[in-house]
């Protein structure tokens, strides 16, 4: 999903750049139908959060509507910085988002506690798995 997100971006980087500078002024027909698209797409995509966060593959702690918005922070901002002839593929970002997001979502184990220097931290993490 990531990888397809990026690619499109890159792909199509033209039309991204206008529809997210111009989307505002969108009004009518055309911009209820692309609405109607990417809510129907977040709807989708936190299905996929939520149940993740249900079975205990994703950490349930996080807010999935939020975990939707920042996937797609990172996946559509690409188009203001990625360079096609920079020294990274969009493969390899997608796979460095898909990291960065799948490592943060996965659930912390009680070894984490180790990294943790707030006492404050360590507390609230320590009441909230207990609850």
């Amino acid at each position: 999903m990531i990888r397809d997100l990026l690619e499109l971006a890159r792909d199509y980087r033209s039309y991204v750049v206008v529809f997210f500078r111009e989307r505002h002024a969108m009004v009518g027909p055309r911009w209820d139908a692309i609405h109607k698209k990417r809510e129907a797409y977040e709807a989708f995509v936190r299905r996929i959060i939520q149940q993740g966060q249900q079975d205990g593959t994703f950490r349930g702690d996080l807010d999935e509507k939020i975990v939707t918005f920042g996937l797609f922070g990172m996946c559509n901002w690409t188009y203001m910085w990625h360079n096609p002839g920079g020294p990274l593929s969009i493969e390899q970002i997608a796979q460095i988002f898909t990291t960065l997001l799948l490592d943060g979502l996965t659930p912390r184990p009680q070894a984490d506690f180790a990294l943790m220097t707030d006492h404050t931290e360590m507390q609230a993490y320590s009441t909230a798995r207990q609850d």
